[in-house]
């Protein structure tokens, strides 16, 4: 959407550093804030929604200025999308971490990852799709989905927090002494 919206107003391809730059940029300081109020006083549910308000209010924004062929809507849109986005960046992959046992987080980290790349590429593909004359109705079903998702994260109950007293380290170590195999390791060489 973007380098199209651009190249209606004249902004060539090799210009395009300029609009993703500084929107990545603004964007990304929404990220730090996140991260620190989700992890630190265990406040998931309330940034989740706050990155979905953002999302929606990016939705809107796009819309109305892919409708209108103005960037004086689009490109607010763009920076709201990024602020939104960069909210779920750093607490989705924690809250995998938070919501499992030690034994299923490779597994879960795994399912979250190919369910992020799934929808990076369903994401792409349903834009080309809709592209064009049918845009509206993918912009309206995008809505309809954060709306849904926003009233799934209205019930969502923060995770426990991690035991501050086990650093990250000594937690792998007991993981694989819980497993048996240290004892294993030593039982093997004393053969």
């Amino acid at each position: 959407m973007v380098p199209l919206m651009a190249l209606k107003h004249g902004i060539i391809q090799a210009e395009l550093w300029k609009v993703y730059l500084p929107m990545l940029l603004l964007g990304g300081v929404a990220m730090v804030p996140a991260a620190i109020i989700a992890e630190s006083r265990n406040r998931f549910r309330e940034v989740m929604l706050t990155g979905i308000l953002l999302l929606l209010g990016s939705g809107i924004l796009l819309g109305i200025g892919w409708k209108n062929d103005s960037l004086n809507w689009f490109l607010p849109g763009v920076f709201l999308f990024f602020m939104g986005f960069n909210v779920f960046e750093p607490i989705l992959p924690s809250l995998v971490s938070r919501l499992t046992t030690p034994e299923t987080k490779g597994t879960a980290t795994g399912v979250y990852n190919l369910f992020q790349f799934m929808g990076h590429f369903s994401g792409a593909l349903l834009a080309g799709i809709f592209y064009g004359s049918h845009f509206e109705w993918l912009i309206g079903i995008l809505l309809v989905l954060e709306m849904l998702f926003f009233y799934v994260t209205l019930n969502f109950e923060n995770p426990g927090k991690k035991n501050p007293s086990t650093p990250p380290e000594n937690m792998v170590l007991q993981s694989v002494n819980d497993k048996g195999v240290l004892s294993d390791l030593k039982t093997e060489s004393t053969h």
